[in-house]
C-alpha cells in the first residue's frame, strides 16, 4: 500500500472513532506528516486528546508526552529533573526519559495558561526541536 493510501486509511479509521471532527483529524495528521505543530481549540470533552492519541497509535505507536499546563508548573516537570549524581560531578544534565525532550509528539493542554518562564523553555524545544544543545525526536 502506498503512503497516500495508508494515510487515507488512517484518516478514515480515526474519523470512524471520533464523530464530527474530520477537519481536526485532517489537521493533526497533516501536522504529523509535515513535521509541524497544530493547535486545537475547543471546549473540554470534544475529542482533542483522543485525536492525538489515535494519531500517535496509527502513525506507528509514536511516543507521546502529555501535560496539562498552568501558571505554576515548573519547567522541570516538562523537561525532566536534574540528575543529582551528574550535578555532583559538575555536569548540568536533565533526566529526560518519559518527558518532553524524549517524545516524538507533544500534547500540551491549556498552553495559553502557561507562565512566560515555561513558554521560554518551550521555545527552543518546539521551534528548533532541541534541548540542552541536543536534537530531540519531536515530530509534532
Amino acid at each position: 500500500m502506498d503512503s497516500m493510501k495508508k494515510l487515507l486509511a488512517i484518516e478514515a479509521s480515526m474519523n470512524a472513532r471520533t464523530l464530527e471532527c474530520e477537519s481536526e483529524v485532517e489537521a493533526v495528521l497533516a501536522a504529523m506528516v509535515l513535521g509541524h505543530h497544530c493547535v486545537l481549540i475547543g471546549p473540554p470533552g470534544t475529542g482533542k486528546s483522543r485525536i492525538v492519541d489515535d494519531a500517535c497509535y496509527y502513525m506507528g505507536n509514536l511516543t507521546l508526552f502529555r501535560s496539562l499546563l498552568h501558571r505554576f508548573i515548573e519547567p522541570e516537570e516538562l523537561t525532566g529533573p536534574l540528575s543529582i549524581p551528574d550535578l555532583k560531578q559538575g555536569v548540568y544534565k536533565h533526566l529526560t526519559a518519559g518527558h518532553l525532550p524524549a517524545a516524538e509528539v507533544a500534547y500540551l493542554d491549556e498552553i495559553f495558561n502557561a507562565s512566560s518562564a515555561l513558554l521560554n523553555t518551550l521555545l527552543n524545544l518546539l521551534n528548533e526541536r532541541t534541548f540542552a544543545g541536543q536534537k530531540t525526536p519531536l515530530r509534532a
